[in-house]
C-alpha cells in the first residue's frame, strides 16, 4: 500500500512539473519571437533613432559622384575619381591674394562585403573645418544619390563649401560625422575626407585630411531616425591659398 502511495505521489509531481512547463512556453515563445523581430538591427554605437535638426535646404549636393565597385582597387579609384574631378575645379588665377572664396573637398565612404552590409537608405555627412577666420565652418552635405549605389566598394564625392563673404587664406579639417536614416542597415568600413592643393580655384599648396575606420553597423529601429559615427577630432595638416607673384 505504501509503495502505491509513493507511486501516486511521484505522479503528482511530475504531473505538476509538466503543467508548469505548459504554462511557461507562450512567454518562451513570444520572447523567441521578438529576438527574430529585432534580427536585422546591428547598431552599436548609442546614436541609432536621433532626430535630425539641421534644415534639409541648407544641406548641399555632390558637385561630382563615382562609384567603383569592390573589385577596384583604391589606388585606381582615386586616380579615376581624381581625374574627373579636375574637370570641375580649374585653377583661377587670383593674382596677389593668398585667399579664396571657396574651397573644394572630397568624401570617401567604402562599404563592406558582410550580408546585408549596402543599403537603399538616406545617407547625409557633417564636415568640421578650421580657418584663419576663427571658429569652426560646418558643411552639411546630402550622400544620397539615386539607386542603391552603396552595394559594396568605394563611393567618391566632390563637394565645395564656403563662408559667405570671407576669403580664407588656409583650410585645417577637424572632425566629422556621417549619418545613416532607416531600418535598411549599412557597414560603413572607411570613411575619408580630403581638402587638397590641386582642386583649388586659386593655387594652393598642401592638403588637410580626416582618414576614419568606422568598422561600424548604422542602423535604426524606425524609418525616421538617424544613426550617426564622429570620426572624432583626428584632422590633420593644413591647406594654404598662395599669393600669386606673376613674371
Amino acid at each position: 500500500m505504501k509503495t502505491v502511495t509513493t507511486l501516486k505521489a511521484y505522479i503528482i509531481v511530475i504531473l505538476g512539473v509538466l503543467l508548469m512547463i505548459s504554462c511557461e512556453k507562450p512567454d518562451a515563445e513570444t520572447e523567441v519571437t521578438k529576438e527574430i523581430g529585432h534580427e536585422g538591427y546591428m547598431s552599436i554605437t548609442g546614436e541609432s533613432d536621433s532626430i535630425l535638426s539641421k534644415n534639409l535646404q541648407e544641406i548641399a549636393s555632390p558637385i561630382l559622384q563615382m562609384h567603383f565597385d569592390k573589385n577596384v582597387s583604391k589606388e585606381e579609384a582615386f586616380a579615376r575619381f581624381n581625374k574627373q574631378a579636375s574637370k570641375f575645379t580649374g585653377i583661377i588665377i587670383n593674382p596677389n591674394s593668398g585667399t579664396s572664396k571657396e574651397w573644394f573637398y572630397q568624401i570617401w565612404t567604402n562599404t563592406g562585403v558582410q550580408a546585408n552590409a549596402q543599403t537603399d537608405g538616406t545617407v547625409h555627412a557633417s564636415v568640421y573645418f578650421n580657418t584663419n577666420k576663427g571658429g569652426k565652418h560646418t558643411a552639411y552635405v546630402n550622400l544620397n544619390n539615386p539607386g542603391d549605389d552603396r552595394e559594396g566598394g568605394w563611393d567618391a564625392y566632390l563637394m565645395k563649401t564656403s563662408i559667405p563673404g570671407q576669403p580664407v587664406s588656409w583650410v585645417e579639417t577637424k572632425h566629422a560625422h556621417i549619418r545613416l536614416k532607416g531600418t535598411d542597415g549599412w557597414f560603413i568600413k572607411h570613411f575619408y575626407v580630403y581638402v587638397k592643393s590641386f582642386h583649388q580655384s586659386v593655387p594652393a599648396t598642401g592638403y588637410t585630411s580626416i582618414v576614419s575606420k568606422p568598422n561600424q553597423w548604422l542602423d535604426n529601429n524606425t524609418s525616421t531616425g538617424w544613426d550617426y559615427y564622429h570620426t572624432g577630432t583626428v584632422g590633420h595638416s593644413r591647406l594654404n591659398f598662395l599669393r600669386y607673384i606673376g613674371d
